[in-house]
């Protein structure tokens, strides 16, 4: 599934109640404990069309963008936290890799809107949304650290 094709496939049919009504029953789940195996039964509720596969990216991919927006958010109201680190999961992608370690201050977005980056002269990405934190792709196995301000060390 390719970057760029990847909201719009989601959406279909019914589009952005489509998204809202993926992404509050991933909530759901994911405030209920549920472990993977279990979300992507609940985006082929809504996305019944989605094969295995594509149920399987989209949960795992807005559960990740769900955890990354409600860390962000307890961290800013810790109080302690300055910056957030991006992390990579296992087996990067090249993107990823490059971003390992950057650290940008909690309300900062690692890139925002009409960004482009170019990697290695050659792959271009460009961002209709603003990346407070991964995914930055669809699968996309990275995650945020918290990094402490002097109050916090």
């Amino acid at each position: 599934m390719k970057l760029e094709s990847y909201e719009p496939r989601l959406a279909g049919p019914g589009g952005q109640l489509r998204i809202r009504a993926i992404m509050e029953t991933l909530a759901e789940g994911l405030a209920k404990g549920e472990a993977m195996t279990k979300l992507p039964e609940r985006v082929r509720k809504v996305f019944p069309e989605g094969d295995d596969d594509a149920c399987y990216a989209i949960a795992s991919t807005e559960s990740a963008r769900i955890s990354t927006r409600r860390d962000i958010e307890q961290w800013k109201q810790s109080g302690v936290v300055e910056k957030k680190e991006w992390s990579t999961g296992f087996d990067p992608c090249p993107y990823c890799a490059a971003l390992a370690g950057k650290q940008v201050p909690l309300d900062a977005p690692f890139f925002d809107v009409g960004d482009e980056w170019v990697l290695g002269g050659e792959e271009l990405m460009t961002f209709d949304e603003r990346i407070d934190g991964p995914p930055l792709h669809p699968e996309c196995t990275c995650y945020l650290v918290a990094v402490l301000g002097e109050t916090g060390e």
